[in-house]
C-alpha cells in the first residue's frame, strides 16, 4: 500500500467507483426497458408471431448463438416455473456444476433475472453486456423484423452470461407460453418441464387450457426428457402427444404434484447426488414468493387465480381470535375477479391501492376503486379499505393489525417487489448480488 494514501482515502475510491458503477447500470437498465414497447407488440399483435422469434434467433446469430455454448434445462407453465427453475440450477450447482439460472420477473431490480451458481449478474457485468447489445442492435434496426423486445435483450444477456462464465448448465424459465416465447431459440434442451397450467394471457395463449398447453408444449424438443405436475389428463395428453411427435421421452407425472418433488425427480434423471437434492430443497427461498418478511407478514407475487389458489393452500392454520388483512394490488390486463374470488374466502380486511409501474409501457395497475367494486360484488360485507398508494397501504395494514394478525401483501410481482424494499433495497441487493 502507498504510505501517502490513507485508509480512509481507499475507501472513499472504491465507495465512488461503486457509486459510478451504479449509475451505469441504472443507465443500462433504461435503454433496456426503452424496447419495451415491442414487448408490448408481442401481446397485441398476433398477426404473424412467428416473426419475433425468428428476431430472437437473428439477434442471437449475430451475437454468436450463446445459446449453444451449455446444456439447457427449459420449463414452461403457468405456476410453478419460476420455483422449479431455482430448485434445479441450485441442486446442479449443489452437485459441482456451474450452473446459469434465467427466470423472470424480478422483484426488486432486473440483476435478479440473471444468475450463476446462486449469484446474481453484477451491475457492472450487466453494462457491458449491454454495450455488446447496442452494437448488434444498430444492425437489427434496419432489418425489416425490427427492434427486439426488453425480454428478448435479456434473454440474450442472460445467454451471452453465461457463455462467458462457462457455465456448463443453464436452467431457462419461459416468460409467456412457449411456442413463440424468445427462450424457444433453443434447439437441444436435455430437460423439458411443464409445471401447473392454468388460464393467463389468454388474450395470447388461448381461451381454454388445453390450447395453452398446446403453446407451452411447443417447447418439447428431439431426445429431450419431459416431466410435468399438471393434474389435467386432458393436458397430460397434449404433452405426450408433443413428446411422441418430436421423439422425446416423456415421463408421466407422478404424485405428490408438487414443485418440489417435480424438481426432485428432475435432480435424479440427471443423476445428481442425494445430498446436493435435499440441501437445495431445504434451503432455499426465493423472493416474493410466500416470502415471510417478519414474523406477521408474508409477500407473494401470486397474480393469477391459479397461482393464488397455491399461495392461499400454503398460509399457516389461524390462530384462534386472529384476522387476516391482505393488502392487494392487481395489474388492469389479469384477471382481477378471478384472483380476488380465490383469495377473499381466506381473509377478513381488502386494503387495495394501485402501483407504480414506471418503464413497463402500456401495463398499468387497476385502480383501487375497480378492485374494492370487484371485490365487494364477490363478498358484499367484505371489509375494504381504498388506499391511493402502497406505503400507505402498507401502513394502514399495520395500524389495523393486533398481537396474532397475519398481514398479507399480494396480487402482482410489481406490488409485492415495491413493497419489498421496506426490508431489502436496491442498493443492498445491487451490493451483495443476492436477494437475502
Amino acid at each position: 500500500m502507498d504510505p501517502n494514501v490513507s485508509s480512509t482515502g481507499i475507501v472513499d475510491v472504491l465507495v465512488s467507483m461503486e457509486g459510478q458503477n451504479i449509475r451505469q447500470y441504472h443507465n443500462a437498465v433504461r435503454w433496456i426497458q426503452s424496447f419495451v414497447r415491442p414487448s408490448v407488440q408481442f401481446t397485441l399483435d398476433r398477426r404473424n408471431p412467428q416473426r419475433y422469434l425468428d428476431r430472437m434467433r437473428v439477434l442471437c446469430a449475430h451475437l454468436g448463438n450463446p445459446q449453444d455454448a451449455f446444456r439447457i434445462i427449459h420449463i414452461a407453465g403457468t405456476a410453478g416455473k419460476g420455483t422449479v427453475a431455482t430448485l434445479v440450477a441450485g441442486m446442479l450447482a449443489a452437485a459441482g456444476h456451474r450452473t446459469g439460472l434465467y427466470t423472470s420477473p424480478y422483484c426488486i431490480t432486473p440483476i435478479e433475472n440473471i444468475a450463476v451458481n446462486g449469484q446474481y449478474i453484477s451491475p457492472k457485468e450487466f453494462q457491458g453486456i449491454t454495450l455488446q447489445l447496442k452494437e448488434t442492435i444498430v444492425r437489427l434496426r434496419k432489418s425489416s423484423l425490427g427492434s427486439p423486445s426488453t425480454f428478448e435483450l435479456m434473454t440474450a444477456m442472460a445467454f451471452l452470461y453465461f457463455k462467458q462464465r462457462q457455465c456448463a448448465w443453464a436452467v431457462i424459465e419461459a416468460g409467456l407460453g412457449g411456442r413463440y416465447d424468445a427462450t424457444n431459440i433453443v434447439e437441444h434442451p436435455s430437460i423439458c418441464a411443464i409445471t401447473a397450467i392454468g388460464l393467463d394471457h389468454t388474450n395470447v395463449l388461448g381461451k381454454t387450457v388445453q390450447a395453452i398447453a398446446r403453446d407451452k408444449a411447443q417447447i418439447i424438443k428431439f431426445q429431450a426428457d419431459v416431466f410435468t405436475n399438471v393434474s389435467q389428463e386432458g393436458v397430460v395428453g397434449i404433452l405426450r402427444q408433443q413428446s411422441q411427435r418430436v421423439g422425446a421421452r416423456f415421463h408421466p407425472p407422478q404424485r405428490p404434484l408438487t414443485n418440489v418433488y417435480l424438481s426432485e425427480r428432475i435432480g435424479t434423471v440427471l443423476r445428481l447426488p442425494d445430498h446436493a437434492i435435499q440441501q437445495v430443497i431445504e434451503q432455499t427461498h426465493l423472493p416474493c414468493r410466500r416470502e415471510w418478511v417478519e414474523s406477521h407478514i408474508v409477500l407473494d407475487g401470486a397474480h393469477s387465480p391459479v397461482k393464488m389458489r397455491y399461495f392461499c393452500q400454503s398460509l399457516p392454520r389461524r390462530k384462534h381470535g386472529a384476522s387476516r388483512i391482505a393488502v392487494v394490488g392487481i395489474t388492469s390486463d389479469k384477471n382481477k375477479e378471478g384472483i380476488l374470488r380465490t383469495l377473499i374466502p381466506h381473509i377478513d380486511t381488502l386494503i387495495v391501492t394501485p402501483f407504480p409501474m414506471n418503464g413497463w409501457g402500456r401495463r398499468r395497475s387497476a385502480t383501487a376503486g375497480e378492485l374494492a367494486a370487484t371485490a365487494r360484488r364477490i363478498r358484499p360485507s367484505i371489509d375494504v379499505r381504498i388506499v391511493s398508494a402502497p406505503l400507505a397501504a402498507l401502513k394502514k395494514a399495520r395500524a389495523l393489525a393486533r398481537a396474532d394478525d397475519l398481514i398479507i401483501i399480494t396480487g402482482s410481482f410489481y406490488l409485492a417487489g415495491f413493497l419489498r424494499r421496506q426490508w431489502y433495497s436496491e442498493q443492498w441487493t445491487l451490493r451483495h448480488r443476492r436477494s437475502f
